[in-house]
């Protein structure tokens, strides 16, 4: 008895381990660790920005405010 109980414990541990492997490989290609990190990065030893971008928080970003982009449709007040 304390046979097919062990056998039932090892079965149930291996397929707990293949559901997790299985949702890490499904999502980790959804997982972005910080937005923005595929930018260029800047500071003590790393090269500078170019002309119109500044170094913010050892990342290269725009000066200029983010905008939407404009709408034909009609804007009332």
């Amino acid at each position: 008895m304390d046979n097919s109980i062990y056998g039932l414990l090892i079965i149930a541990a291996v397929a707990f381990a293949l559901l997790v492997a299985d949702r890490m490989l499904r999502i980790s290609k959804y997982i972005e660790p910080f937005q923005g990190t595929e930018q260029a990065q800047c500071g003590v030893d790393l090269p500078p920005c170019n002309h119109p971008l500044s170094c913010v928080n050892g990342y290269c970003r725009g000066t200029a405010p983010p905008r939407l982009p404009v709408s034909d449709l009609p804007v009332l007040p």
